[in-house]
């Protein structure tokens, strides 16, 4: 995953930059609020691990302005670090927009733990993301050729036939659209002519 690792500590950026890389994750690093939300809106990162006390912004007004930046529709973890974490600190945190804690000193195995869960997580939305996108379309396109089917119907059946003083008809679709045919038509002789046809489950 990309991950955008946000500290005003240089040291803690070299120590848990190197355990994320060493698991195969690719690092962005910003050290303060303010560029973790520019690194957040350029580098469109997969996770977000953020310190809570940092200069010029911290990690909780990040966090708000970060998930107000994404928007409803796309869900970035966002793991604080702090080493001084009460409970107050996490629903703080939690309420800021952020998904967990990490508590400093970092530990590697927990890190790797952590980043496992969530890359599960985010595997999970994506799938289900994707699906409804596809489903979305498949909607779309079925609306579209019920429609066509629909139009195609009226030009061929010629509904304002069925006007007529000797017709009475009821047609109800069990579903938006079949492929029943309810027709008639008045020869030059002046003969009425009517056709009923059932198509539903026979195809056409």
């Amino acid at each position: 995953m990309k991950v955008l690792l946000v500290d005003d500590t240089r040291a803690n950026q070299l120590i848990i930059g190197k355990y994320l890389r060493d698991m195969g994750h690719q690092v962005v690093l910003a050290s303060d609020g303010i560029e973790a939300i520019a690194a957040f809106q350029s580098e469109s990162p997969d996770l977000v691990l953020l310190d809570v006390m940092m200069p010029n912004m911290d990690g909780y007004e990040a966090a708000v302005k970060i998930r107000a930046l994404a928007g409803e529709s796309e869900w970035t973890p966002i793991l604080f670090l702090s080493a001084r974490v009460t409970d107050e600190d996490i629903a703080n945190g939690i309420a800021a927009g952020g998904d967990d804690y990490l508590f400093k000193p970092i530990s590697k195995i927990v890190l790797a733990a952590k980043m496992q869960a969530m890359s599960r997580i985010v595997e999970m939305r994506t799938t289900i993301h994707e699906y409804a996108q596809a489903q979305m379309q498949i909607n779309k396109r079925e609306a579209e050729e019920r429609e066509l089917a629909r139009h195609v119907f009226d030009r061929m059946t010629g509904l304002q036939n069925l006007d007529h003083e000797w017709i009475h008809y009821i047609s109800r679709p069990s579903s938006h659209f079949s492929g029943d045919i309810i027709a008639a038509e008045t020869t030059p002789e002046g003969d009425l002519h009517v056709i009923l046809g059932d198509a539903t489950g026979h195809g056409l």
